[in-house]
């Protein structure tokens, strides 16, 4: 049964997750991942950032895609979009296969805390679940990678410490070094479990087994040193050539580029909170039409929650610490040495959050993507506890199922709202796919194109498969205003009367004040700036603004 539980969760993700894959609209962080894979894949010239890259054979292979984002997806996607062609179909078809991979090794984890059933109930709550889902699928925005690594690095350590398995020790090292290079947010994830892992060995706890756990003796430390570099290595190589993430670094550490003070820490936890909450929920993506909530998973996982550090301080006032615990067979036995076992995934939560009240860029929603699957994991360790603890079996035997029901039922509603609104909408702002027709109309047009605002270059490069490819020209120093030298930019492309200027419509802009400053320079050279064409979305909302230069 627990088999067959697992199947149809796979199953149900595919069906979810790969329903309408094309919508919403490409993004442009989606983009710029991927946009170097299609330029190598094309035989194109690929522009890294900073300059900084490998150079084989005659080509350039980029270390890095942003100073904190590092090219994991981007090599991942290289086999799919050579295969099936360079589509956003191809794209996201990457991240879904991602994300079971991520699944599959949830699964192993999961069933060596608390056996089959556990993990099977894990699996179906993040399958359905709306926040893994849709962040699934334009995974390569969201950097689903480092959910593959955690997860991976997690399994392969149990396997070390359950069965003295030298490969998981070493397989788990470079996994993590690997996620902090697909994105530094990364180390939210690695600091945790190393502050758990120091925790565990002082209390005296044991990994599931009946025998003493694997000692990390000096070579086994440095082989898996070793493989932890090796996994960093895109980072270190980025960083020896350029220092870019060690400079992002330094100058927001008080103050992000996005003006989120890192001293106003309180602050940040609490909109961190409300970002707990639509994680939990599945609110987070009024970009697919609007925001619906489901209250159900919420609830199970607080009581969950509660339940198990209930638990966990039963054991502990029972028993005195240290005492030797055993999971054989995914059974959880009453031993106080498995209270942080048990409470593992909670405190992951609480460690990665306490983290994250500090930002080398914006406070945003999908930054608590790397929280999943924890809070899944809380659930069904709260359903095991009940199903093993509980005496009165009649009214476990109705209770578990009804749960599993309303959780089930609760999720997919939530699913199908956002298929139905994105089906309507095609997404909004920056996730419309209004980007489609953009690059329809400029890949007819076949003109010198200048990106006037972000969110612009990548989607229209990929798109378009490299055939236009927008200058940027907007400036990022200021949010607010553009800077001194943004006019003498611009000037030298005005010579041309072909060229294409793309902004945003007024209410879709986000580097602002630029189209003003662009109007005054052409008026001064005695021309005419001409909006020649304005792209809406499907709710007739103006988004792309097309503006061609004419004589006066």
């Amino acid at each position: 049964m627990a088999g067959a539980l697992t199947a149809i969760s796979l199953l149900l993700f595919l069906a979810l997750a790969g329903f309408q894959l094309m919508l919403p609209g490409l993004n442009y962080d989606e983009a710029l991942d991927v946009v170097p894979a299609m330029q190598l894949l094309l035989g194109q010239s690929v522009q890294p950032l900073r300059q900084s890259g490998l150079h084989l054979a005659g080509r350039t292979f980029p270390l890095m895609v942003m100073d904190y984002k590092g090219v994991v997806h981007t090599y991942w996607a290289w086999p799919f979009l050579w295969a099936l062609g360079v589509h956003v179909f191809a794209l996201r078809l990457s991240c879904l296969f991602l994300s079971l991979l991520t699944m599959a090794l949830t699964h192993r984890f999961m069933r060596q805390l608390c056996g089959e059933w556990g993990a099977a109930i894990t699996l179906l709550l993040l399958a359905l679940n709306p926040s893994f889902l849709f962040w699934s699928r334009q995974g390569v925005l969201w950097t689903t990678a480092m959910l593959t690594c955690g997860m991976g690095a997690l399994a392969a350590f149990a396997e070390w410490r359950r069965k003295g398995r030298a490969w998981g020790l070493y397989g788990g090292a470079f996994l993590l070094g690997l996620g902090l290079s697909a994105k530094l947010s990364f180390l939210w994830f690695l600091l945790a479990l190393a502050i758990l892992a120091m925790l565990h060995r002082v209390a005296g706890g044991r990994w599931g087994c009946k025998r003493e756990p694997q000692t990390l003796d000096v070579r086994r430390a440095l082989i898996a040193l070793l493989a932890l570099m090796l996994g960093l290595l895109p980072l270190l190589l980025y960083n020896l050539q350029t220092g870019g993430t060690l400079d992002v670094l330094l100058r927001n550490v008080h103050t992000s580029y996005y003006g989120v003070s890192n001293l106003a820490y309180l602050s940040n936890l609490k909109i961190r909170w409300e970002h707990l909450r639509a994680l939990l929920d599945g609110s987070s993506f009024w970009y697919l039409g609007r925001p619906y909530r489901e209250p159900i998973f919420p609830l199970a996982f607080w009581i969950s929650a509660g339940a198990t550090v209930a638990y966990g301080l039963r054991l502990a006032i029972r028993r005195p610490w240290g005492s030797r615990c055993s999971l054989a067979g995914g059974r959880i036995v009453e031993q106080p040495a498995h209270v942080l076992l048990l409470a593992f995934p909670l405190s992951m939560m609480a460690l990665m959050g306490l983290q994250s009240g500090a930002t080398v860029s914006g406070l945003w929603p999908e930054h608590y993507l790397l929280l999943l699957p924890f809070p899944q994991l809380t659930v069904a360790l709260g359903l095991e506890l009940l199903r093993r603890h509980v005496r009165r079996r009649r009214l476990v035997a109705w209770l578990l199922p009804l749960t599993l029901v309303l959780l089930t039922a609760g999720q997919l509603r939530v699913d199908l709202l956002y298929h139905r609104a994105l089906a309507r909408t095609g997404g909004f702002s920056a996730h419309s796919d209004a980007h489609y027709w953009l690059a329809e109309y400029l890949d007819d047009k076949r003109r010198p194109v200048v990106a006037m605002d972000w969110g612009i270059q990548a989607p229209v490069q990929f798109l378009t498969r490299g055939r236009v490819n927008p200058v940027e020209r907007f400036g990022f120093e200021d949010l607010d205003r553009p800077s001194p030298d943004f006019a003498e930019g611009v000037a030298p492309y005005l010579e041309d009367r072909d060229t294409y200027y793309i902004f945003h419509a007024p209410a879709e802009t986000v580097y602002k004040g630029r189209r003003e400053v662009f109007d005054q320079l052409v008026r001064q050279r005695g021309l005419v700036p001409d909006d020649k064409r304005i792209i809406h979305d499907r709710s007739a909302r103006p988004l792309f603004v097309v503006v061609e230069v004419d004589e006066d």
